[in-house]
């Protein structure tokens, strides 16, 4: 039953409904200190909540020390669970870490779960996990304004996320690539992905996407 709530937080977080996948991942989290292989259960639904708590963190500044302490107590466990976890643990968990760790100023920490994860989808040819991977690792080099780096890793991302016609991963990736253009004032550039990342979450009626999209523009604009 964890793993269901798991599966349903993830499908809230993808539409970004994040009160929703944040109601799902601690339901899940009680479900999980039942289950068999409990360490490894816990530390996969834990780094699903230290994301969500770390995005819930950017608009309600009281939640910041919560959010850092978990991260950085599921950060702890990753490196002691046994090395026989599912492979979505061995990927998913540093992914969501590297996140977390990124929104809140983290971002050596961050770097370093995103080439964790990158090294296990690499060895076991997790295509879609690689092209995530490459467009969280973008974001950071945004945040350090290696701008090089990061358009590299954007359009390395998109070439493989619309290979495997991934919708809502290829618009996140627009809408993360809108942003880095954003960051070096390239306004038409801005526009052509903001579109193209609309217009994707458009058609997956994902309205708190298209309302984060145009906030995130409308905030930048204004810097």
């Amino acid at each position: 039953m964890y793993a269901c709530c798991v599966n349903v937080g993830l499908c809230y977080l993808e539409l970004w409904d994040i009160n929703s996948a944040n109601k799902f991942f601690e339901e899940g989290s009680i479900l999980a200190k039942n289950y068999a292989s409990k360490d490894s259960a816990l530390t996969s639904i834990n780094s699903c909540q230290a994301l969500v708590k770390s995005i819930l963190s950017i608009s309600d500044h009281t939640l910041f020390n919560d959010a850092y302490n978990l991260v950085n107590d599921t950060y702890q466990k990753f490196h002691t669970i046994a090395f026989d976890v599912p492979i979505w643990t061995k990927i998913y968990v540093p992914f969501f870490l590297a996140k977390a760790f990124n929104i809140l100023g983290n971002t050596d920490r961050s770097m370093e779960m995103y080439h964790a994860a990158l090294s296990i989808s690499l060895q076991r040819n997790y295509t879609q996990a690689k092209a995530n991977i490459l467009s969280g690792i973008a974001e950071v080099h945004r945040k350090s304004q290696t701008f090089d780096l990061a358009l590299s890793h954007h359009y390395e991302a998109i070439e493989i996320l619309d290979s495997l016609e991934a919708k809502s991963h290829v618009a996140e990736a627009y809408f993360q690539l809108g942003l880095t253009y954003q960051a070096m004032k390239e306004y038409d550039q801005v526009e052509t992905y903001k579109a193209k990342a609309l217009k994707l979450f458009g058609q997956m009626e994902a309205p708190k996407q298209i309302e984060r999209v145009n906030q995130a523009f409308e905030q930048g604009a204004k810097q």
